[in-house]
């Protein structure tokens, strides 16, 4: 039993029929404490990165003279 070209497109038809209409806002919704709060935590977490990144770089700066150190010991060690 063949189905005829039309009735093959008669699911894509109901489907495209009954398909949700497009959502339109009617008032635009805004919550200026709770945005207010947002951007201060975002204030707080960005600070506490910069100091993390100054922990770093401090600890950095400790390990190389650190390194530096030992390689000097080492050149007045000389070789064996």
């Amino acid at each position: 039993m063949r189905i005829k070209p039309i009735f093959r497109c008669l699911p894509l038809l109901f489907c495209t029929a009954i398909a949700p209409r497009r959502a339109a806002a009617q008032f635009e919704v805004t919550d200026p404490l709770h945005m207010a709060v947002n951007s201060l935590n975002w204030v707080r977490n960005y600070s506490e990165w910069l100091t993390q990144i100054q922990t770093q770089y401090t600890q950095i700066q400790n390990q190389y003279s650190q390194i530096a150190s030992l390689a000097e010991n080492l050149k007045r060690m000389g070789s064996p």
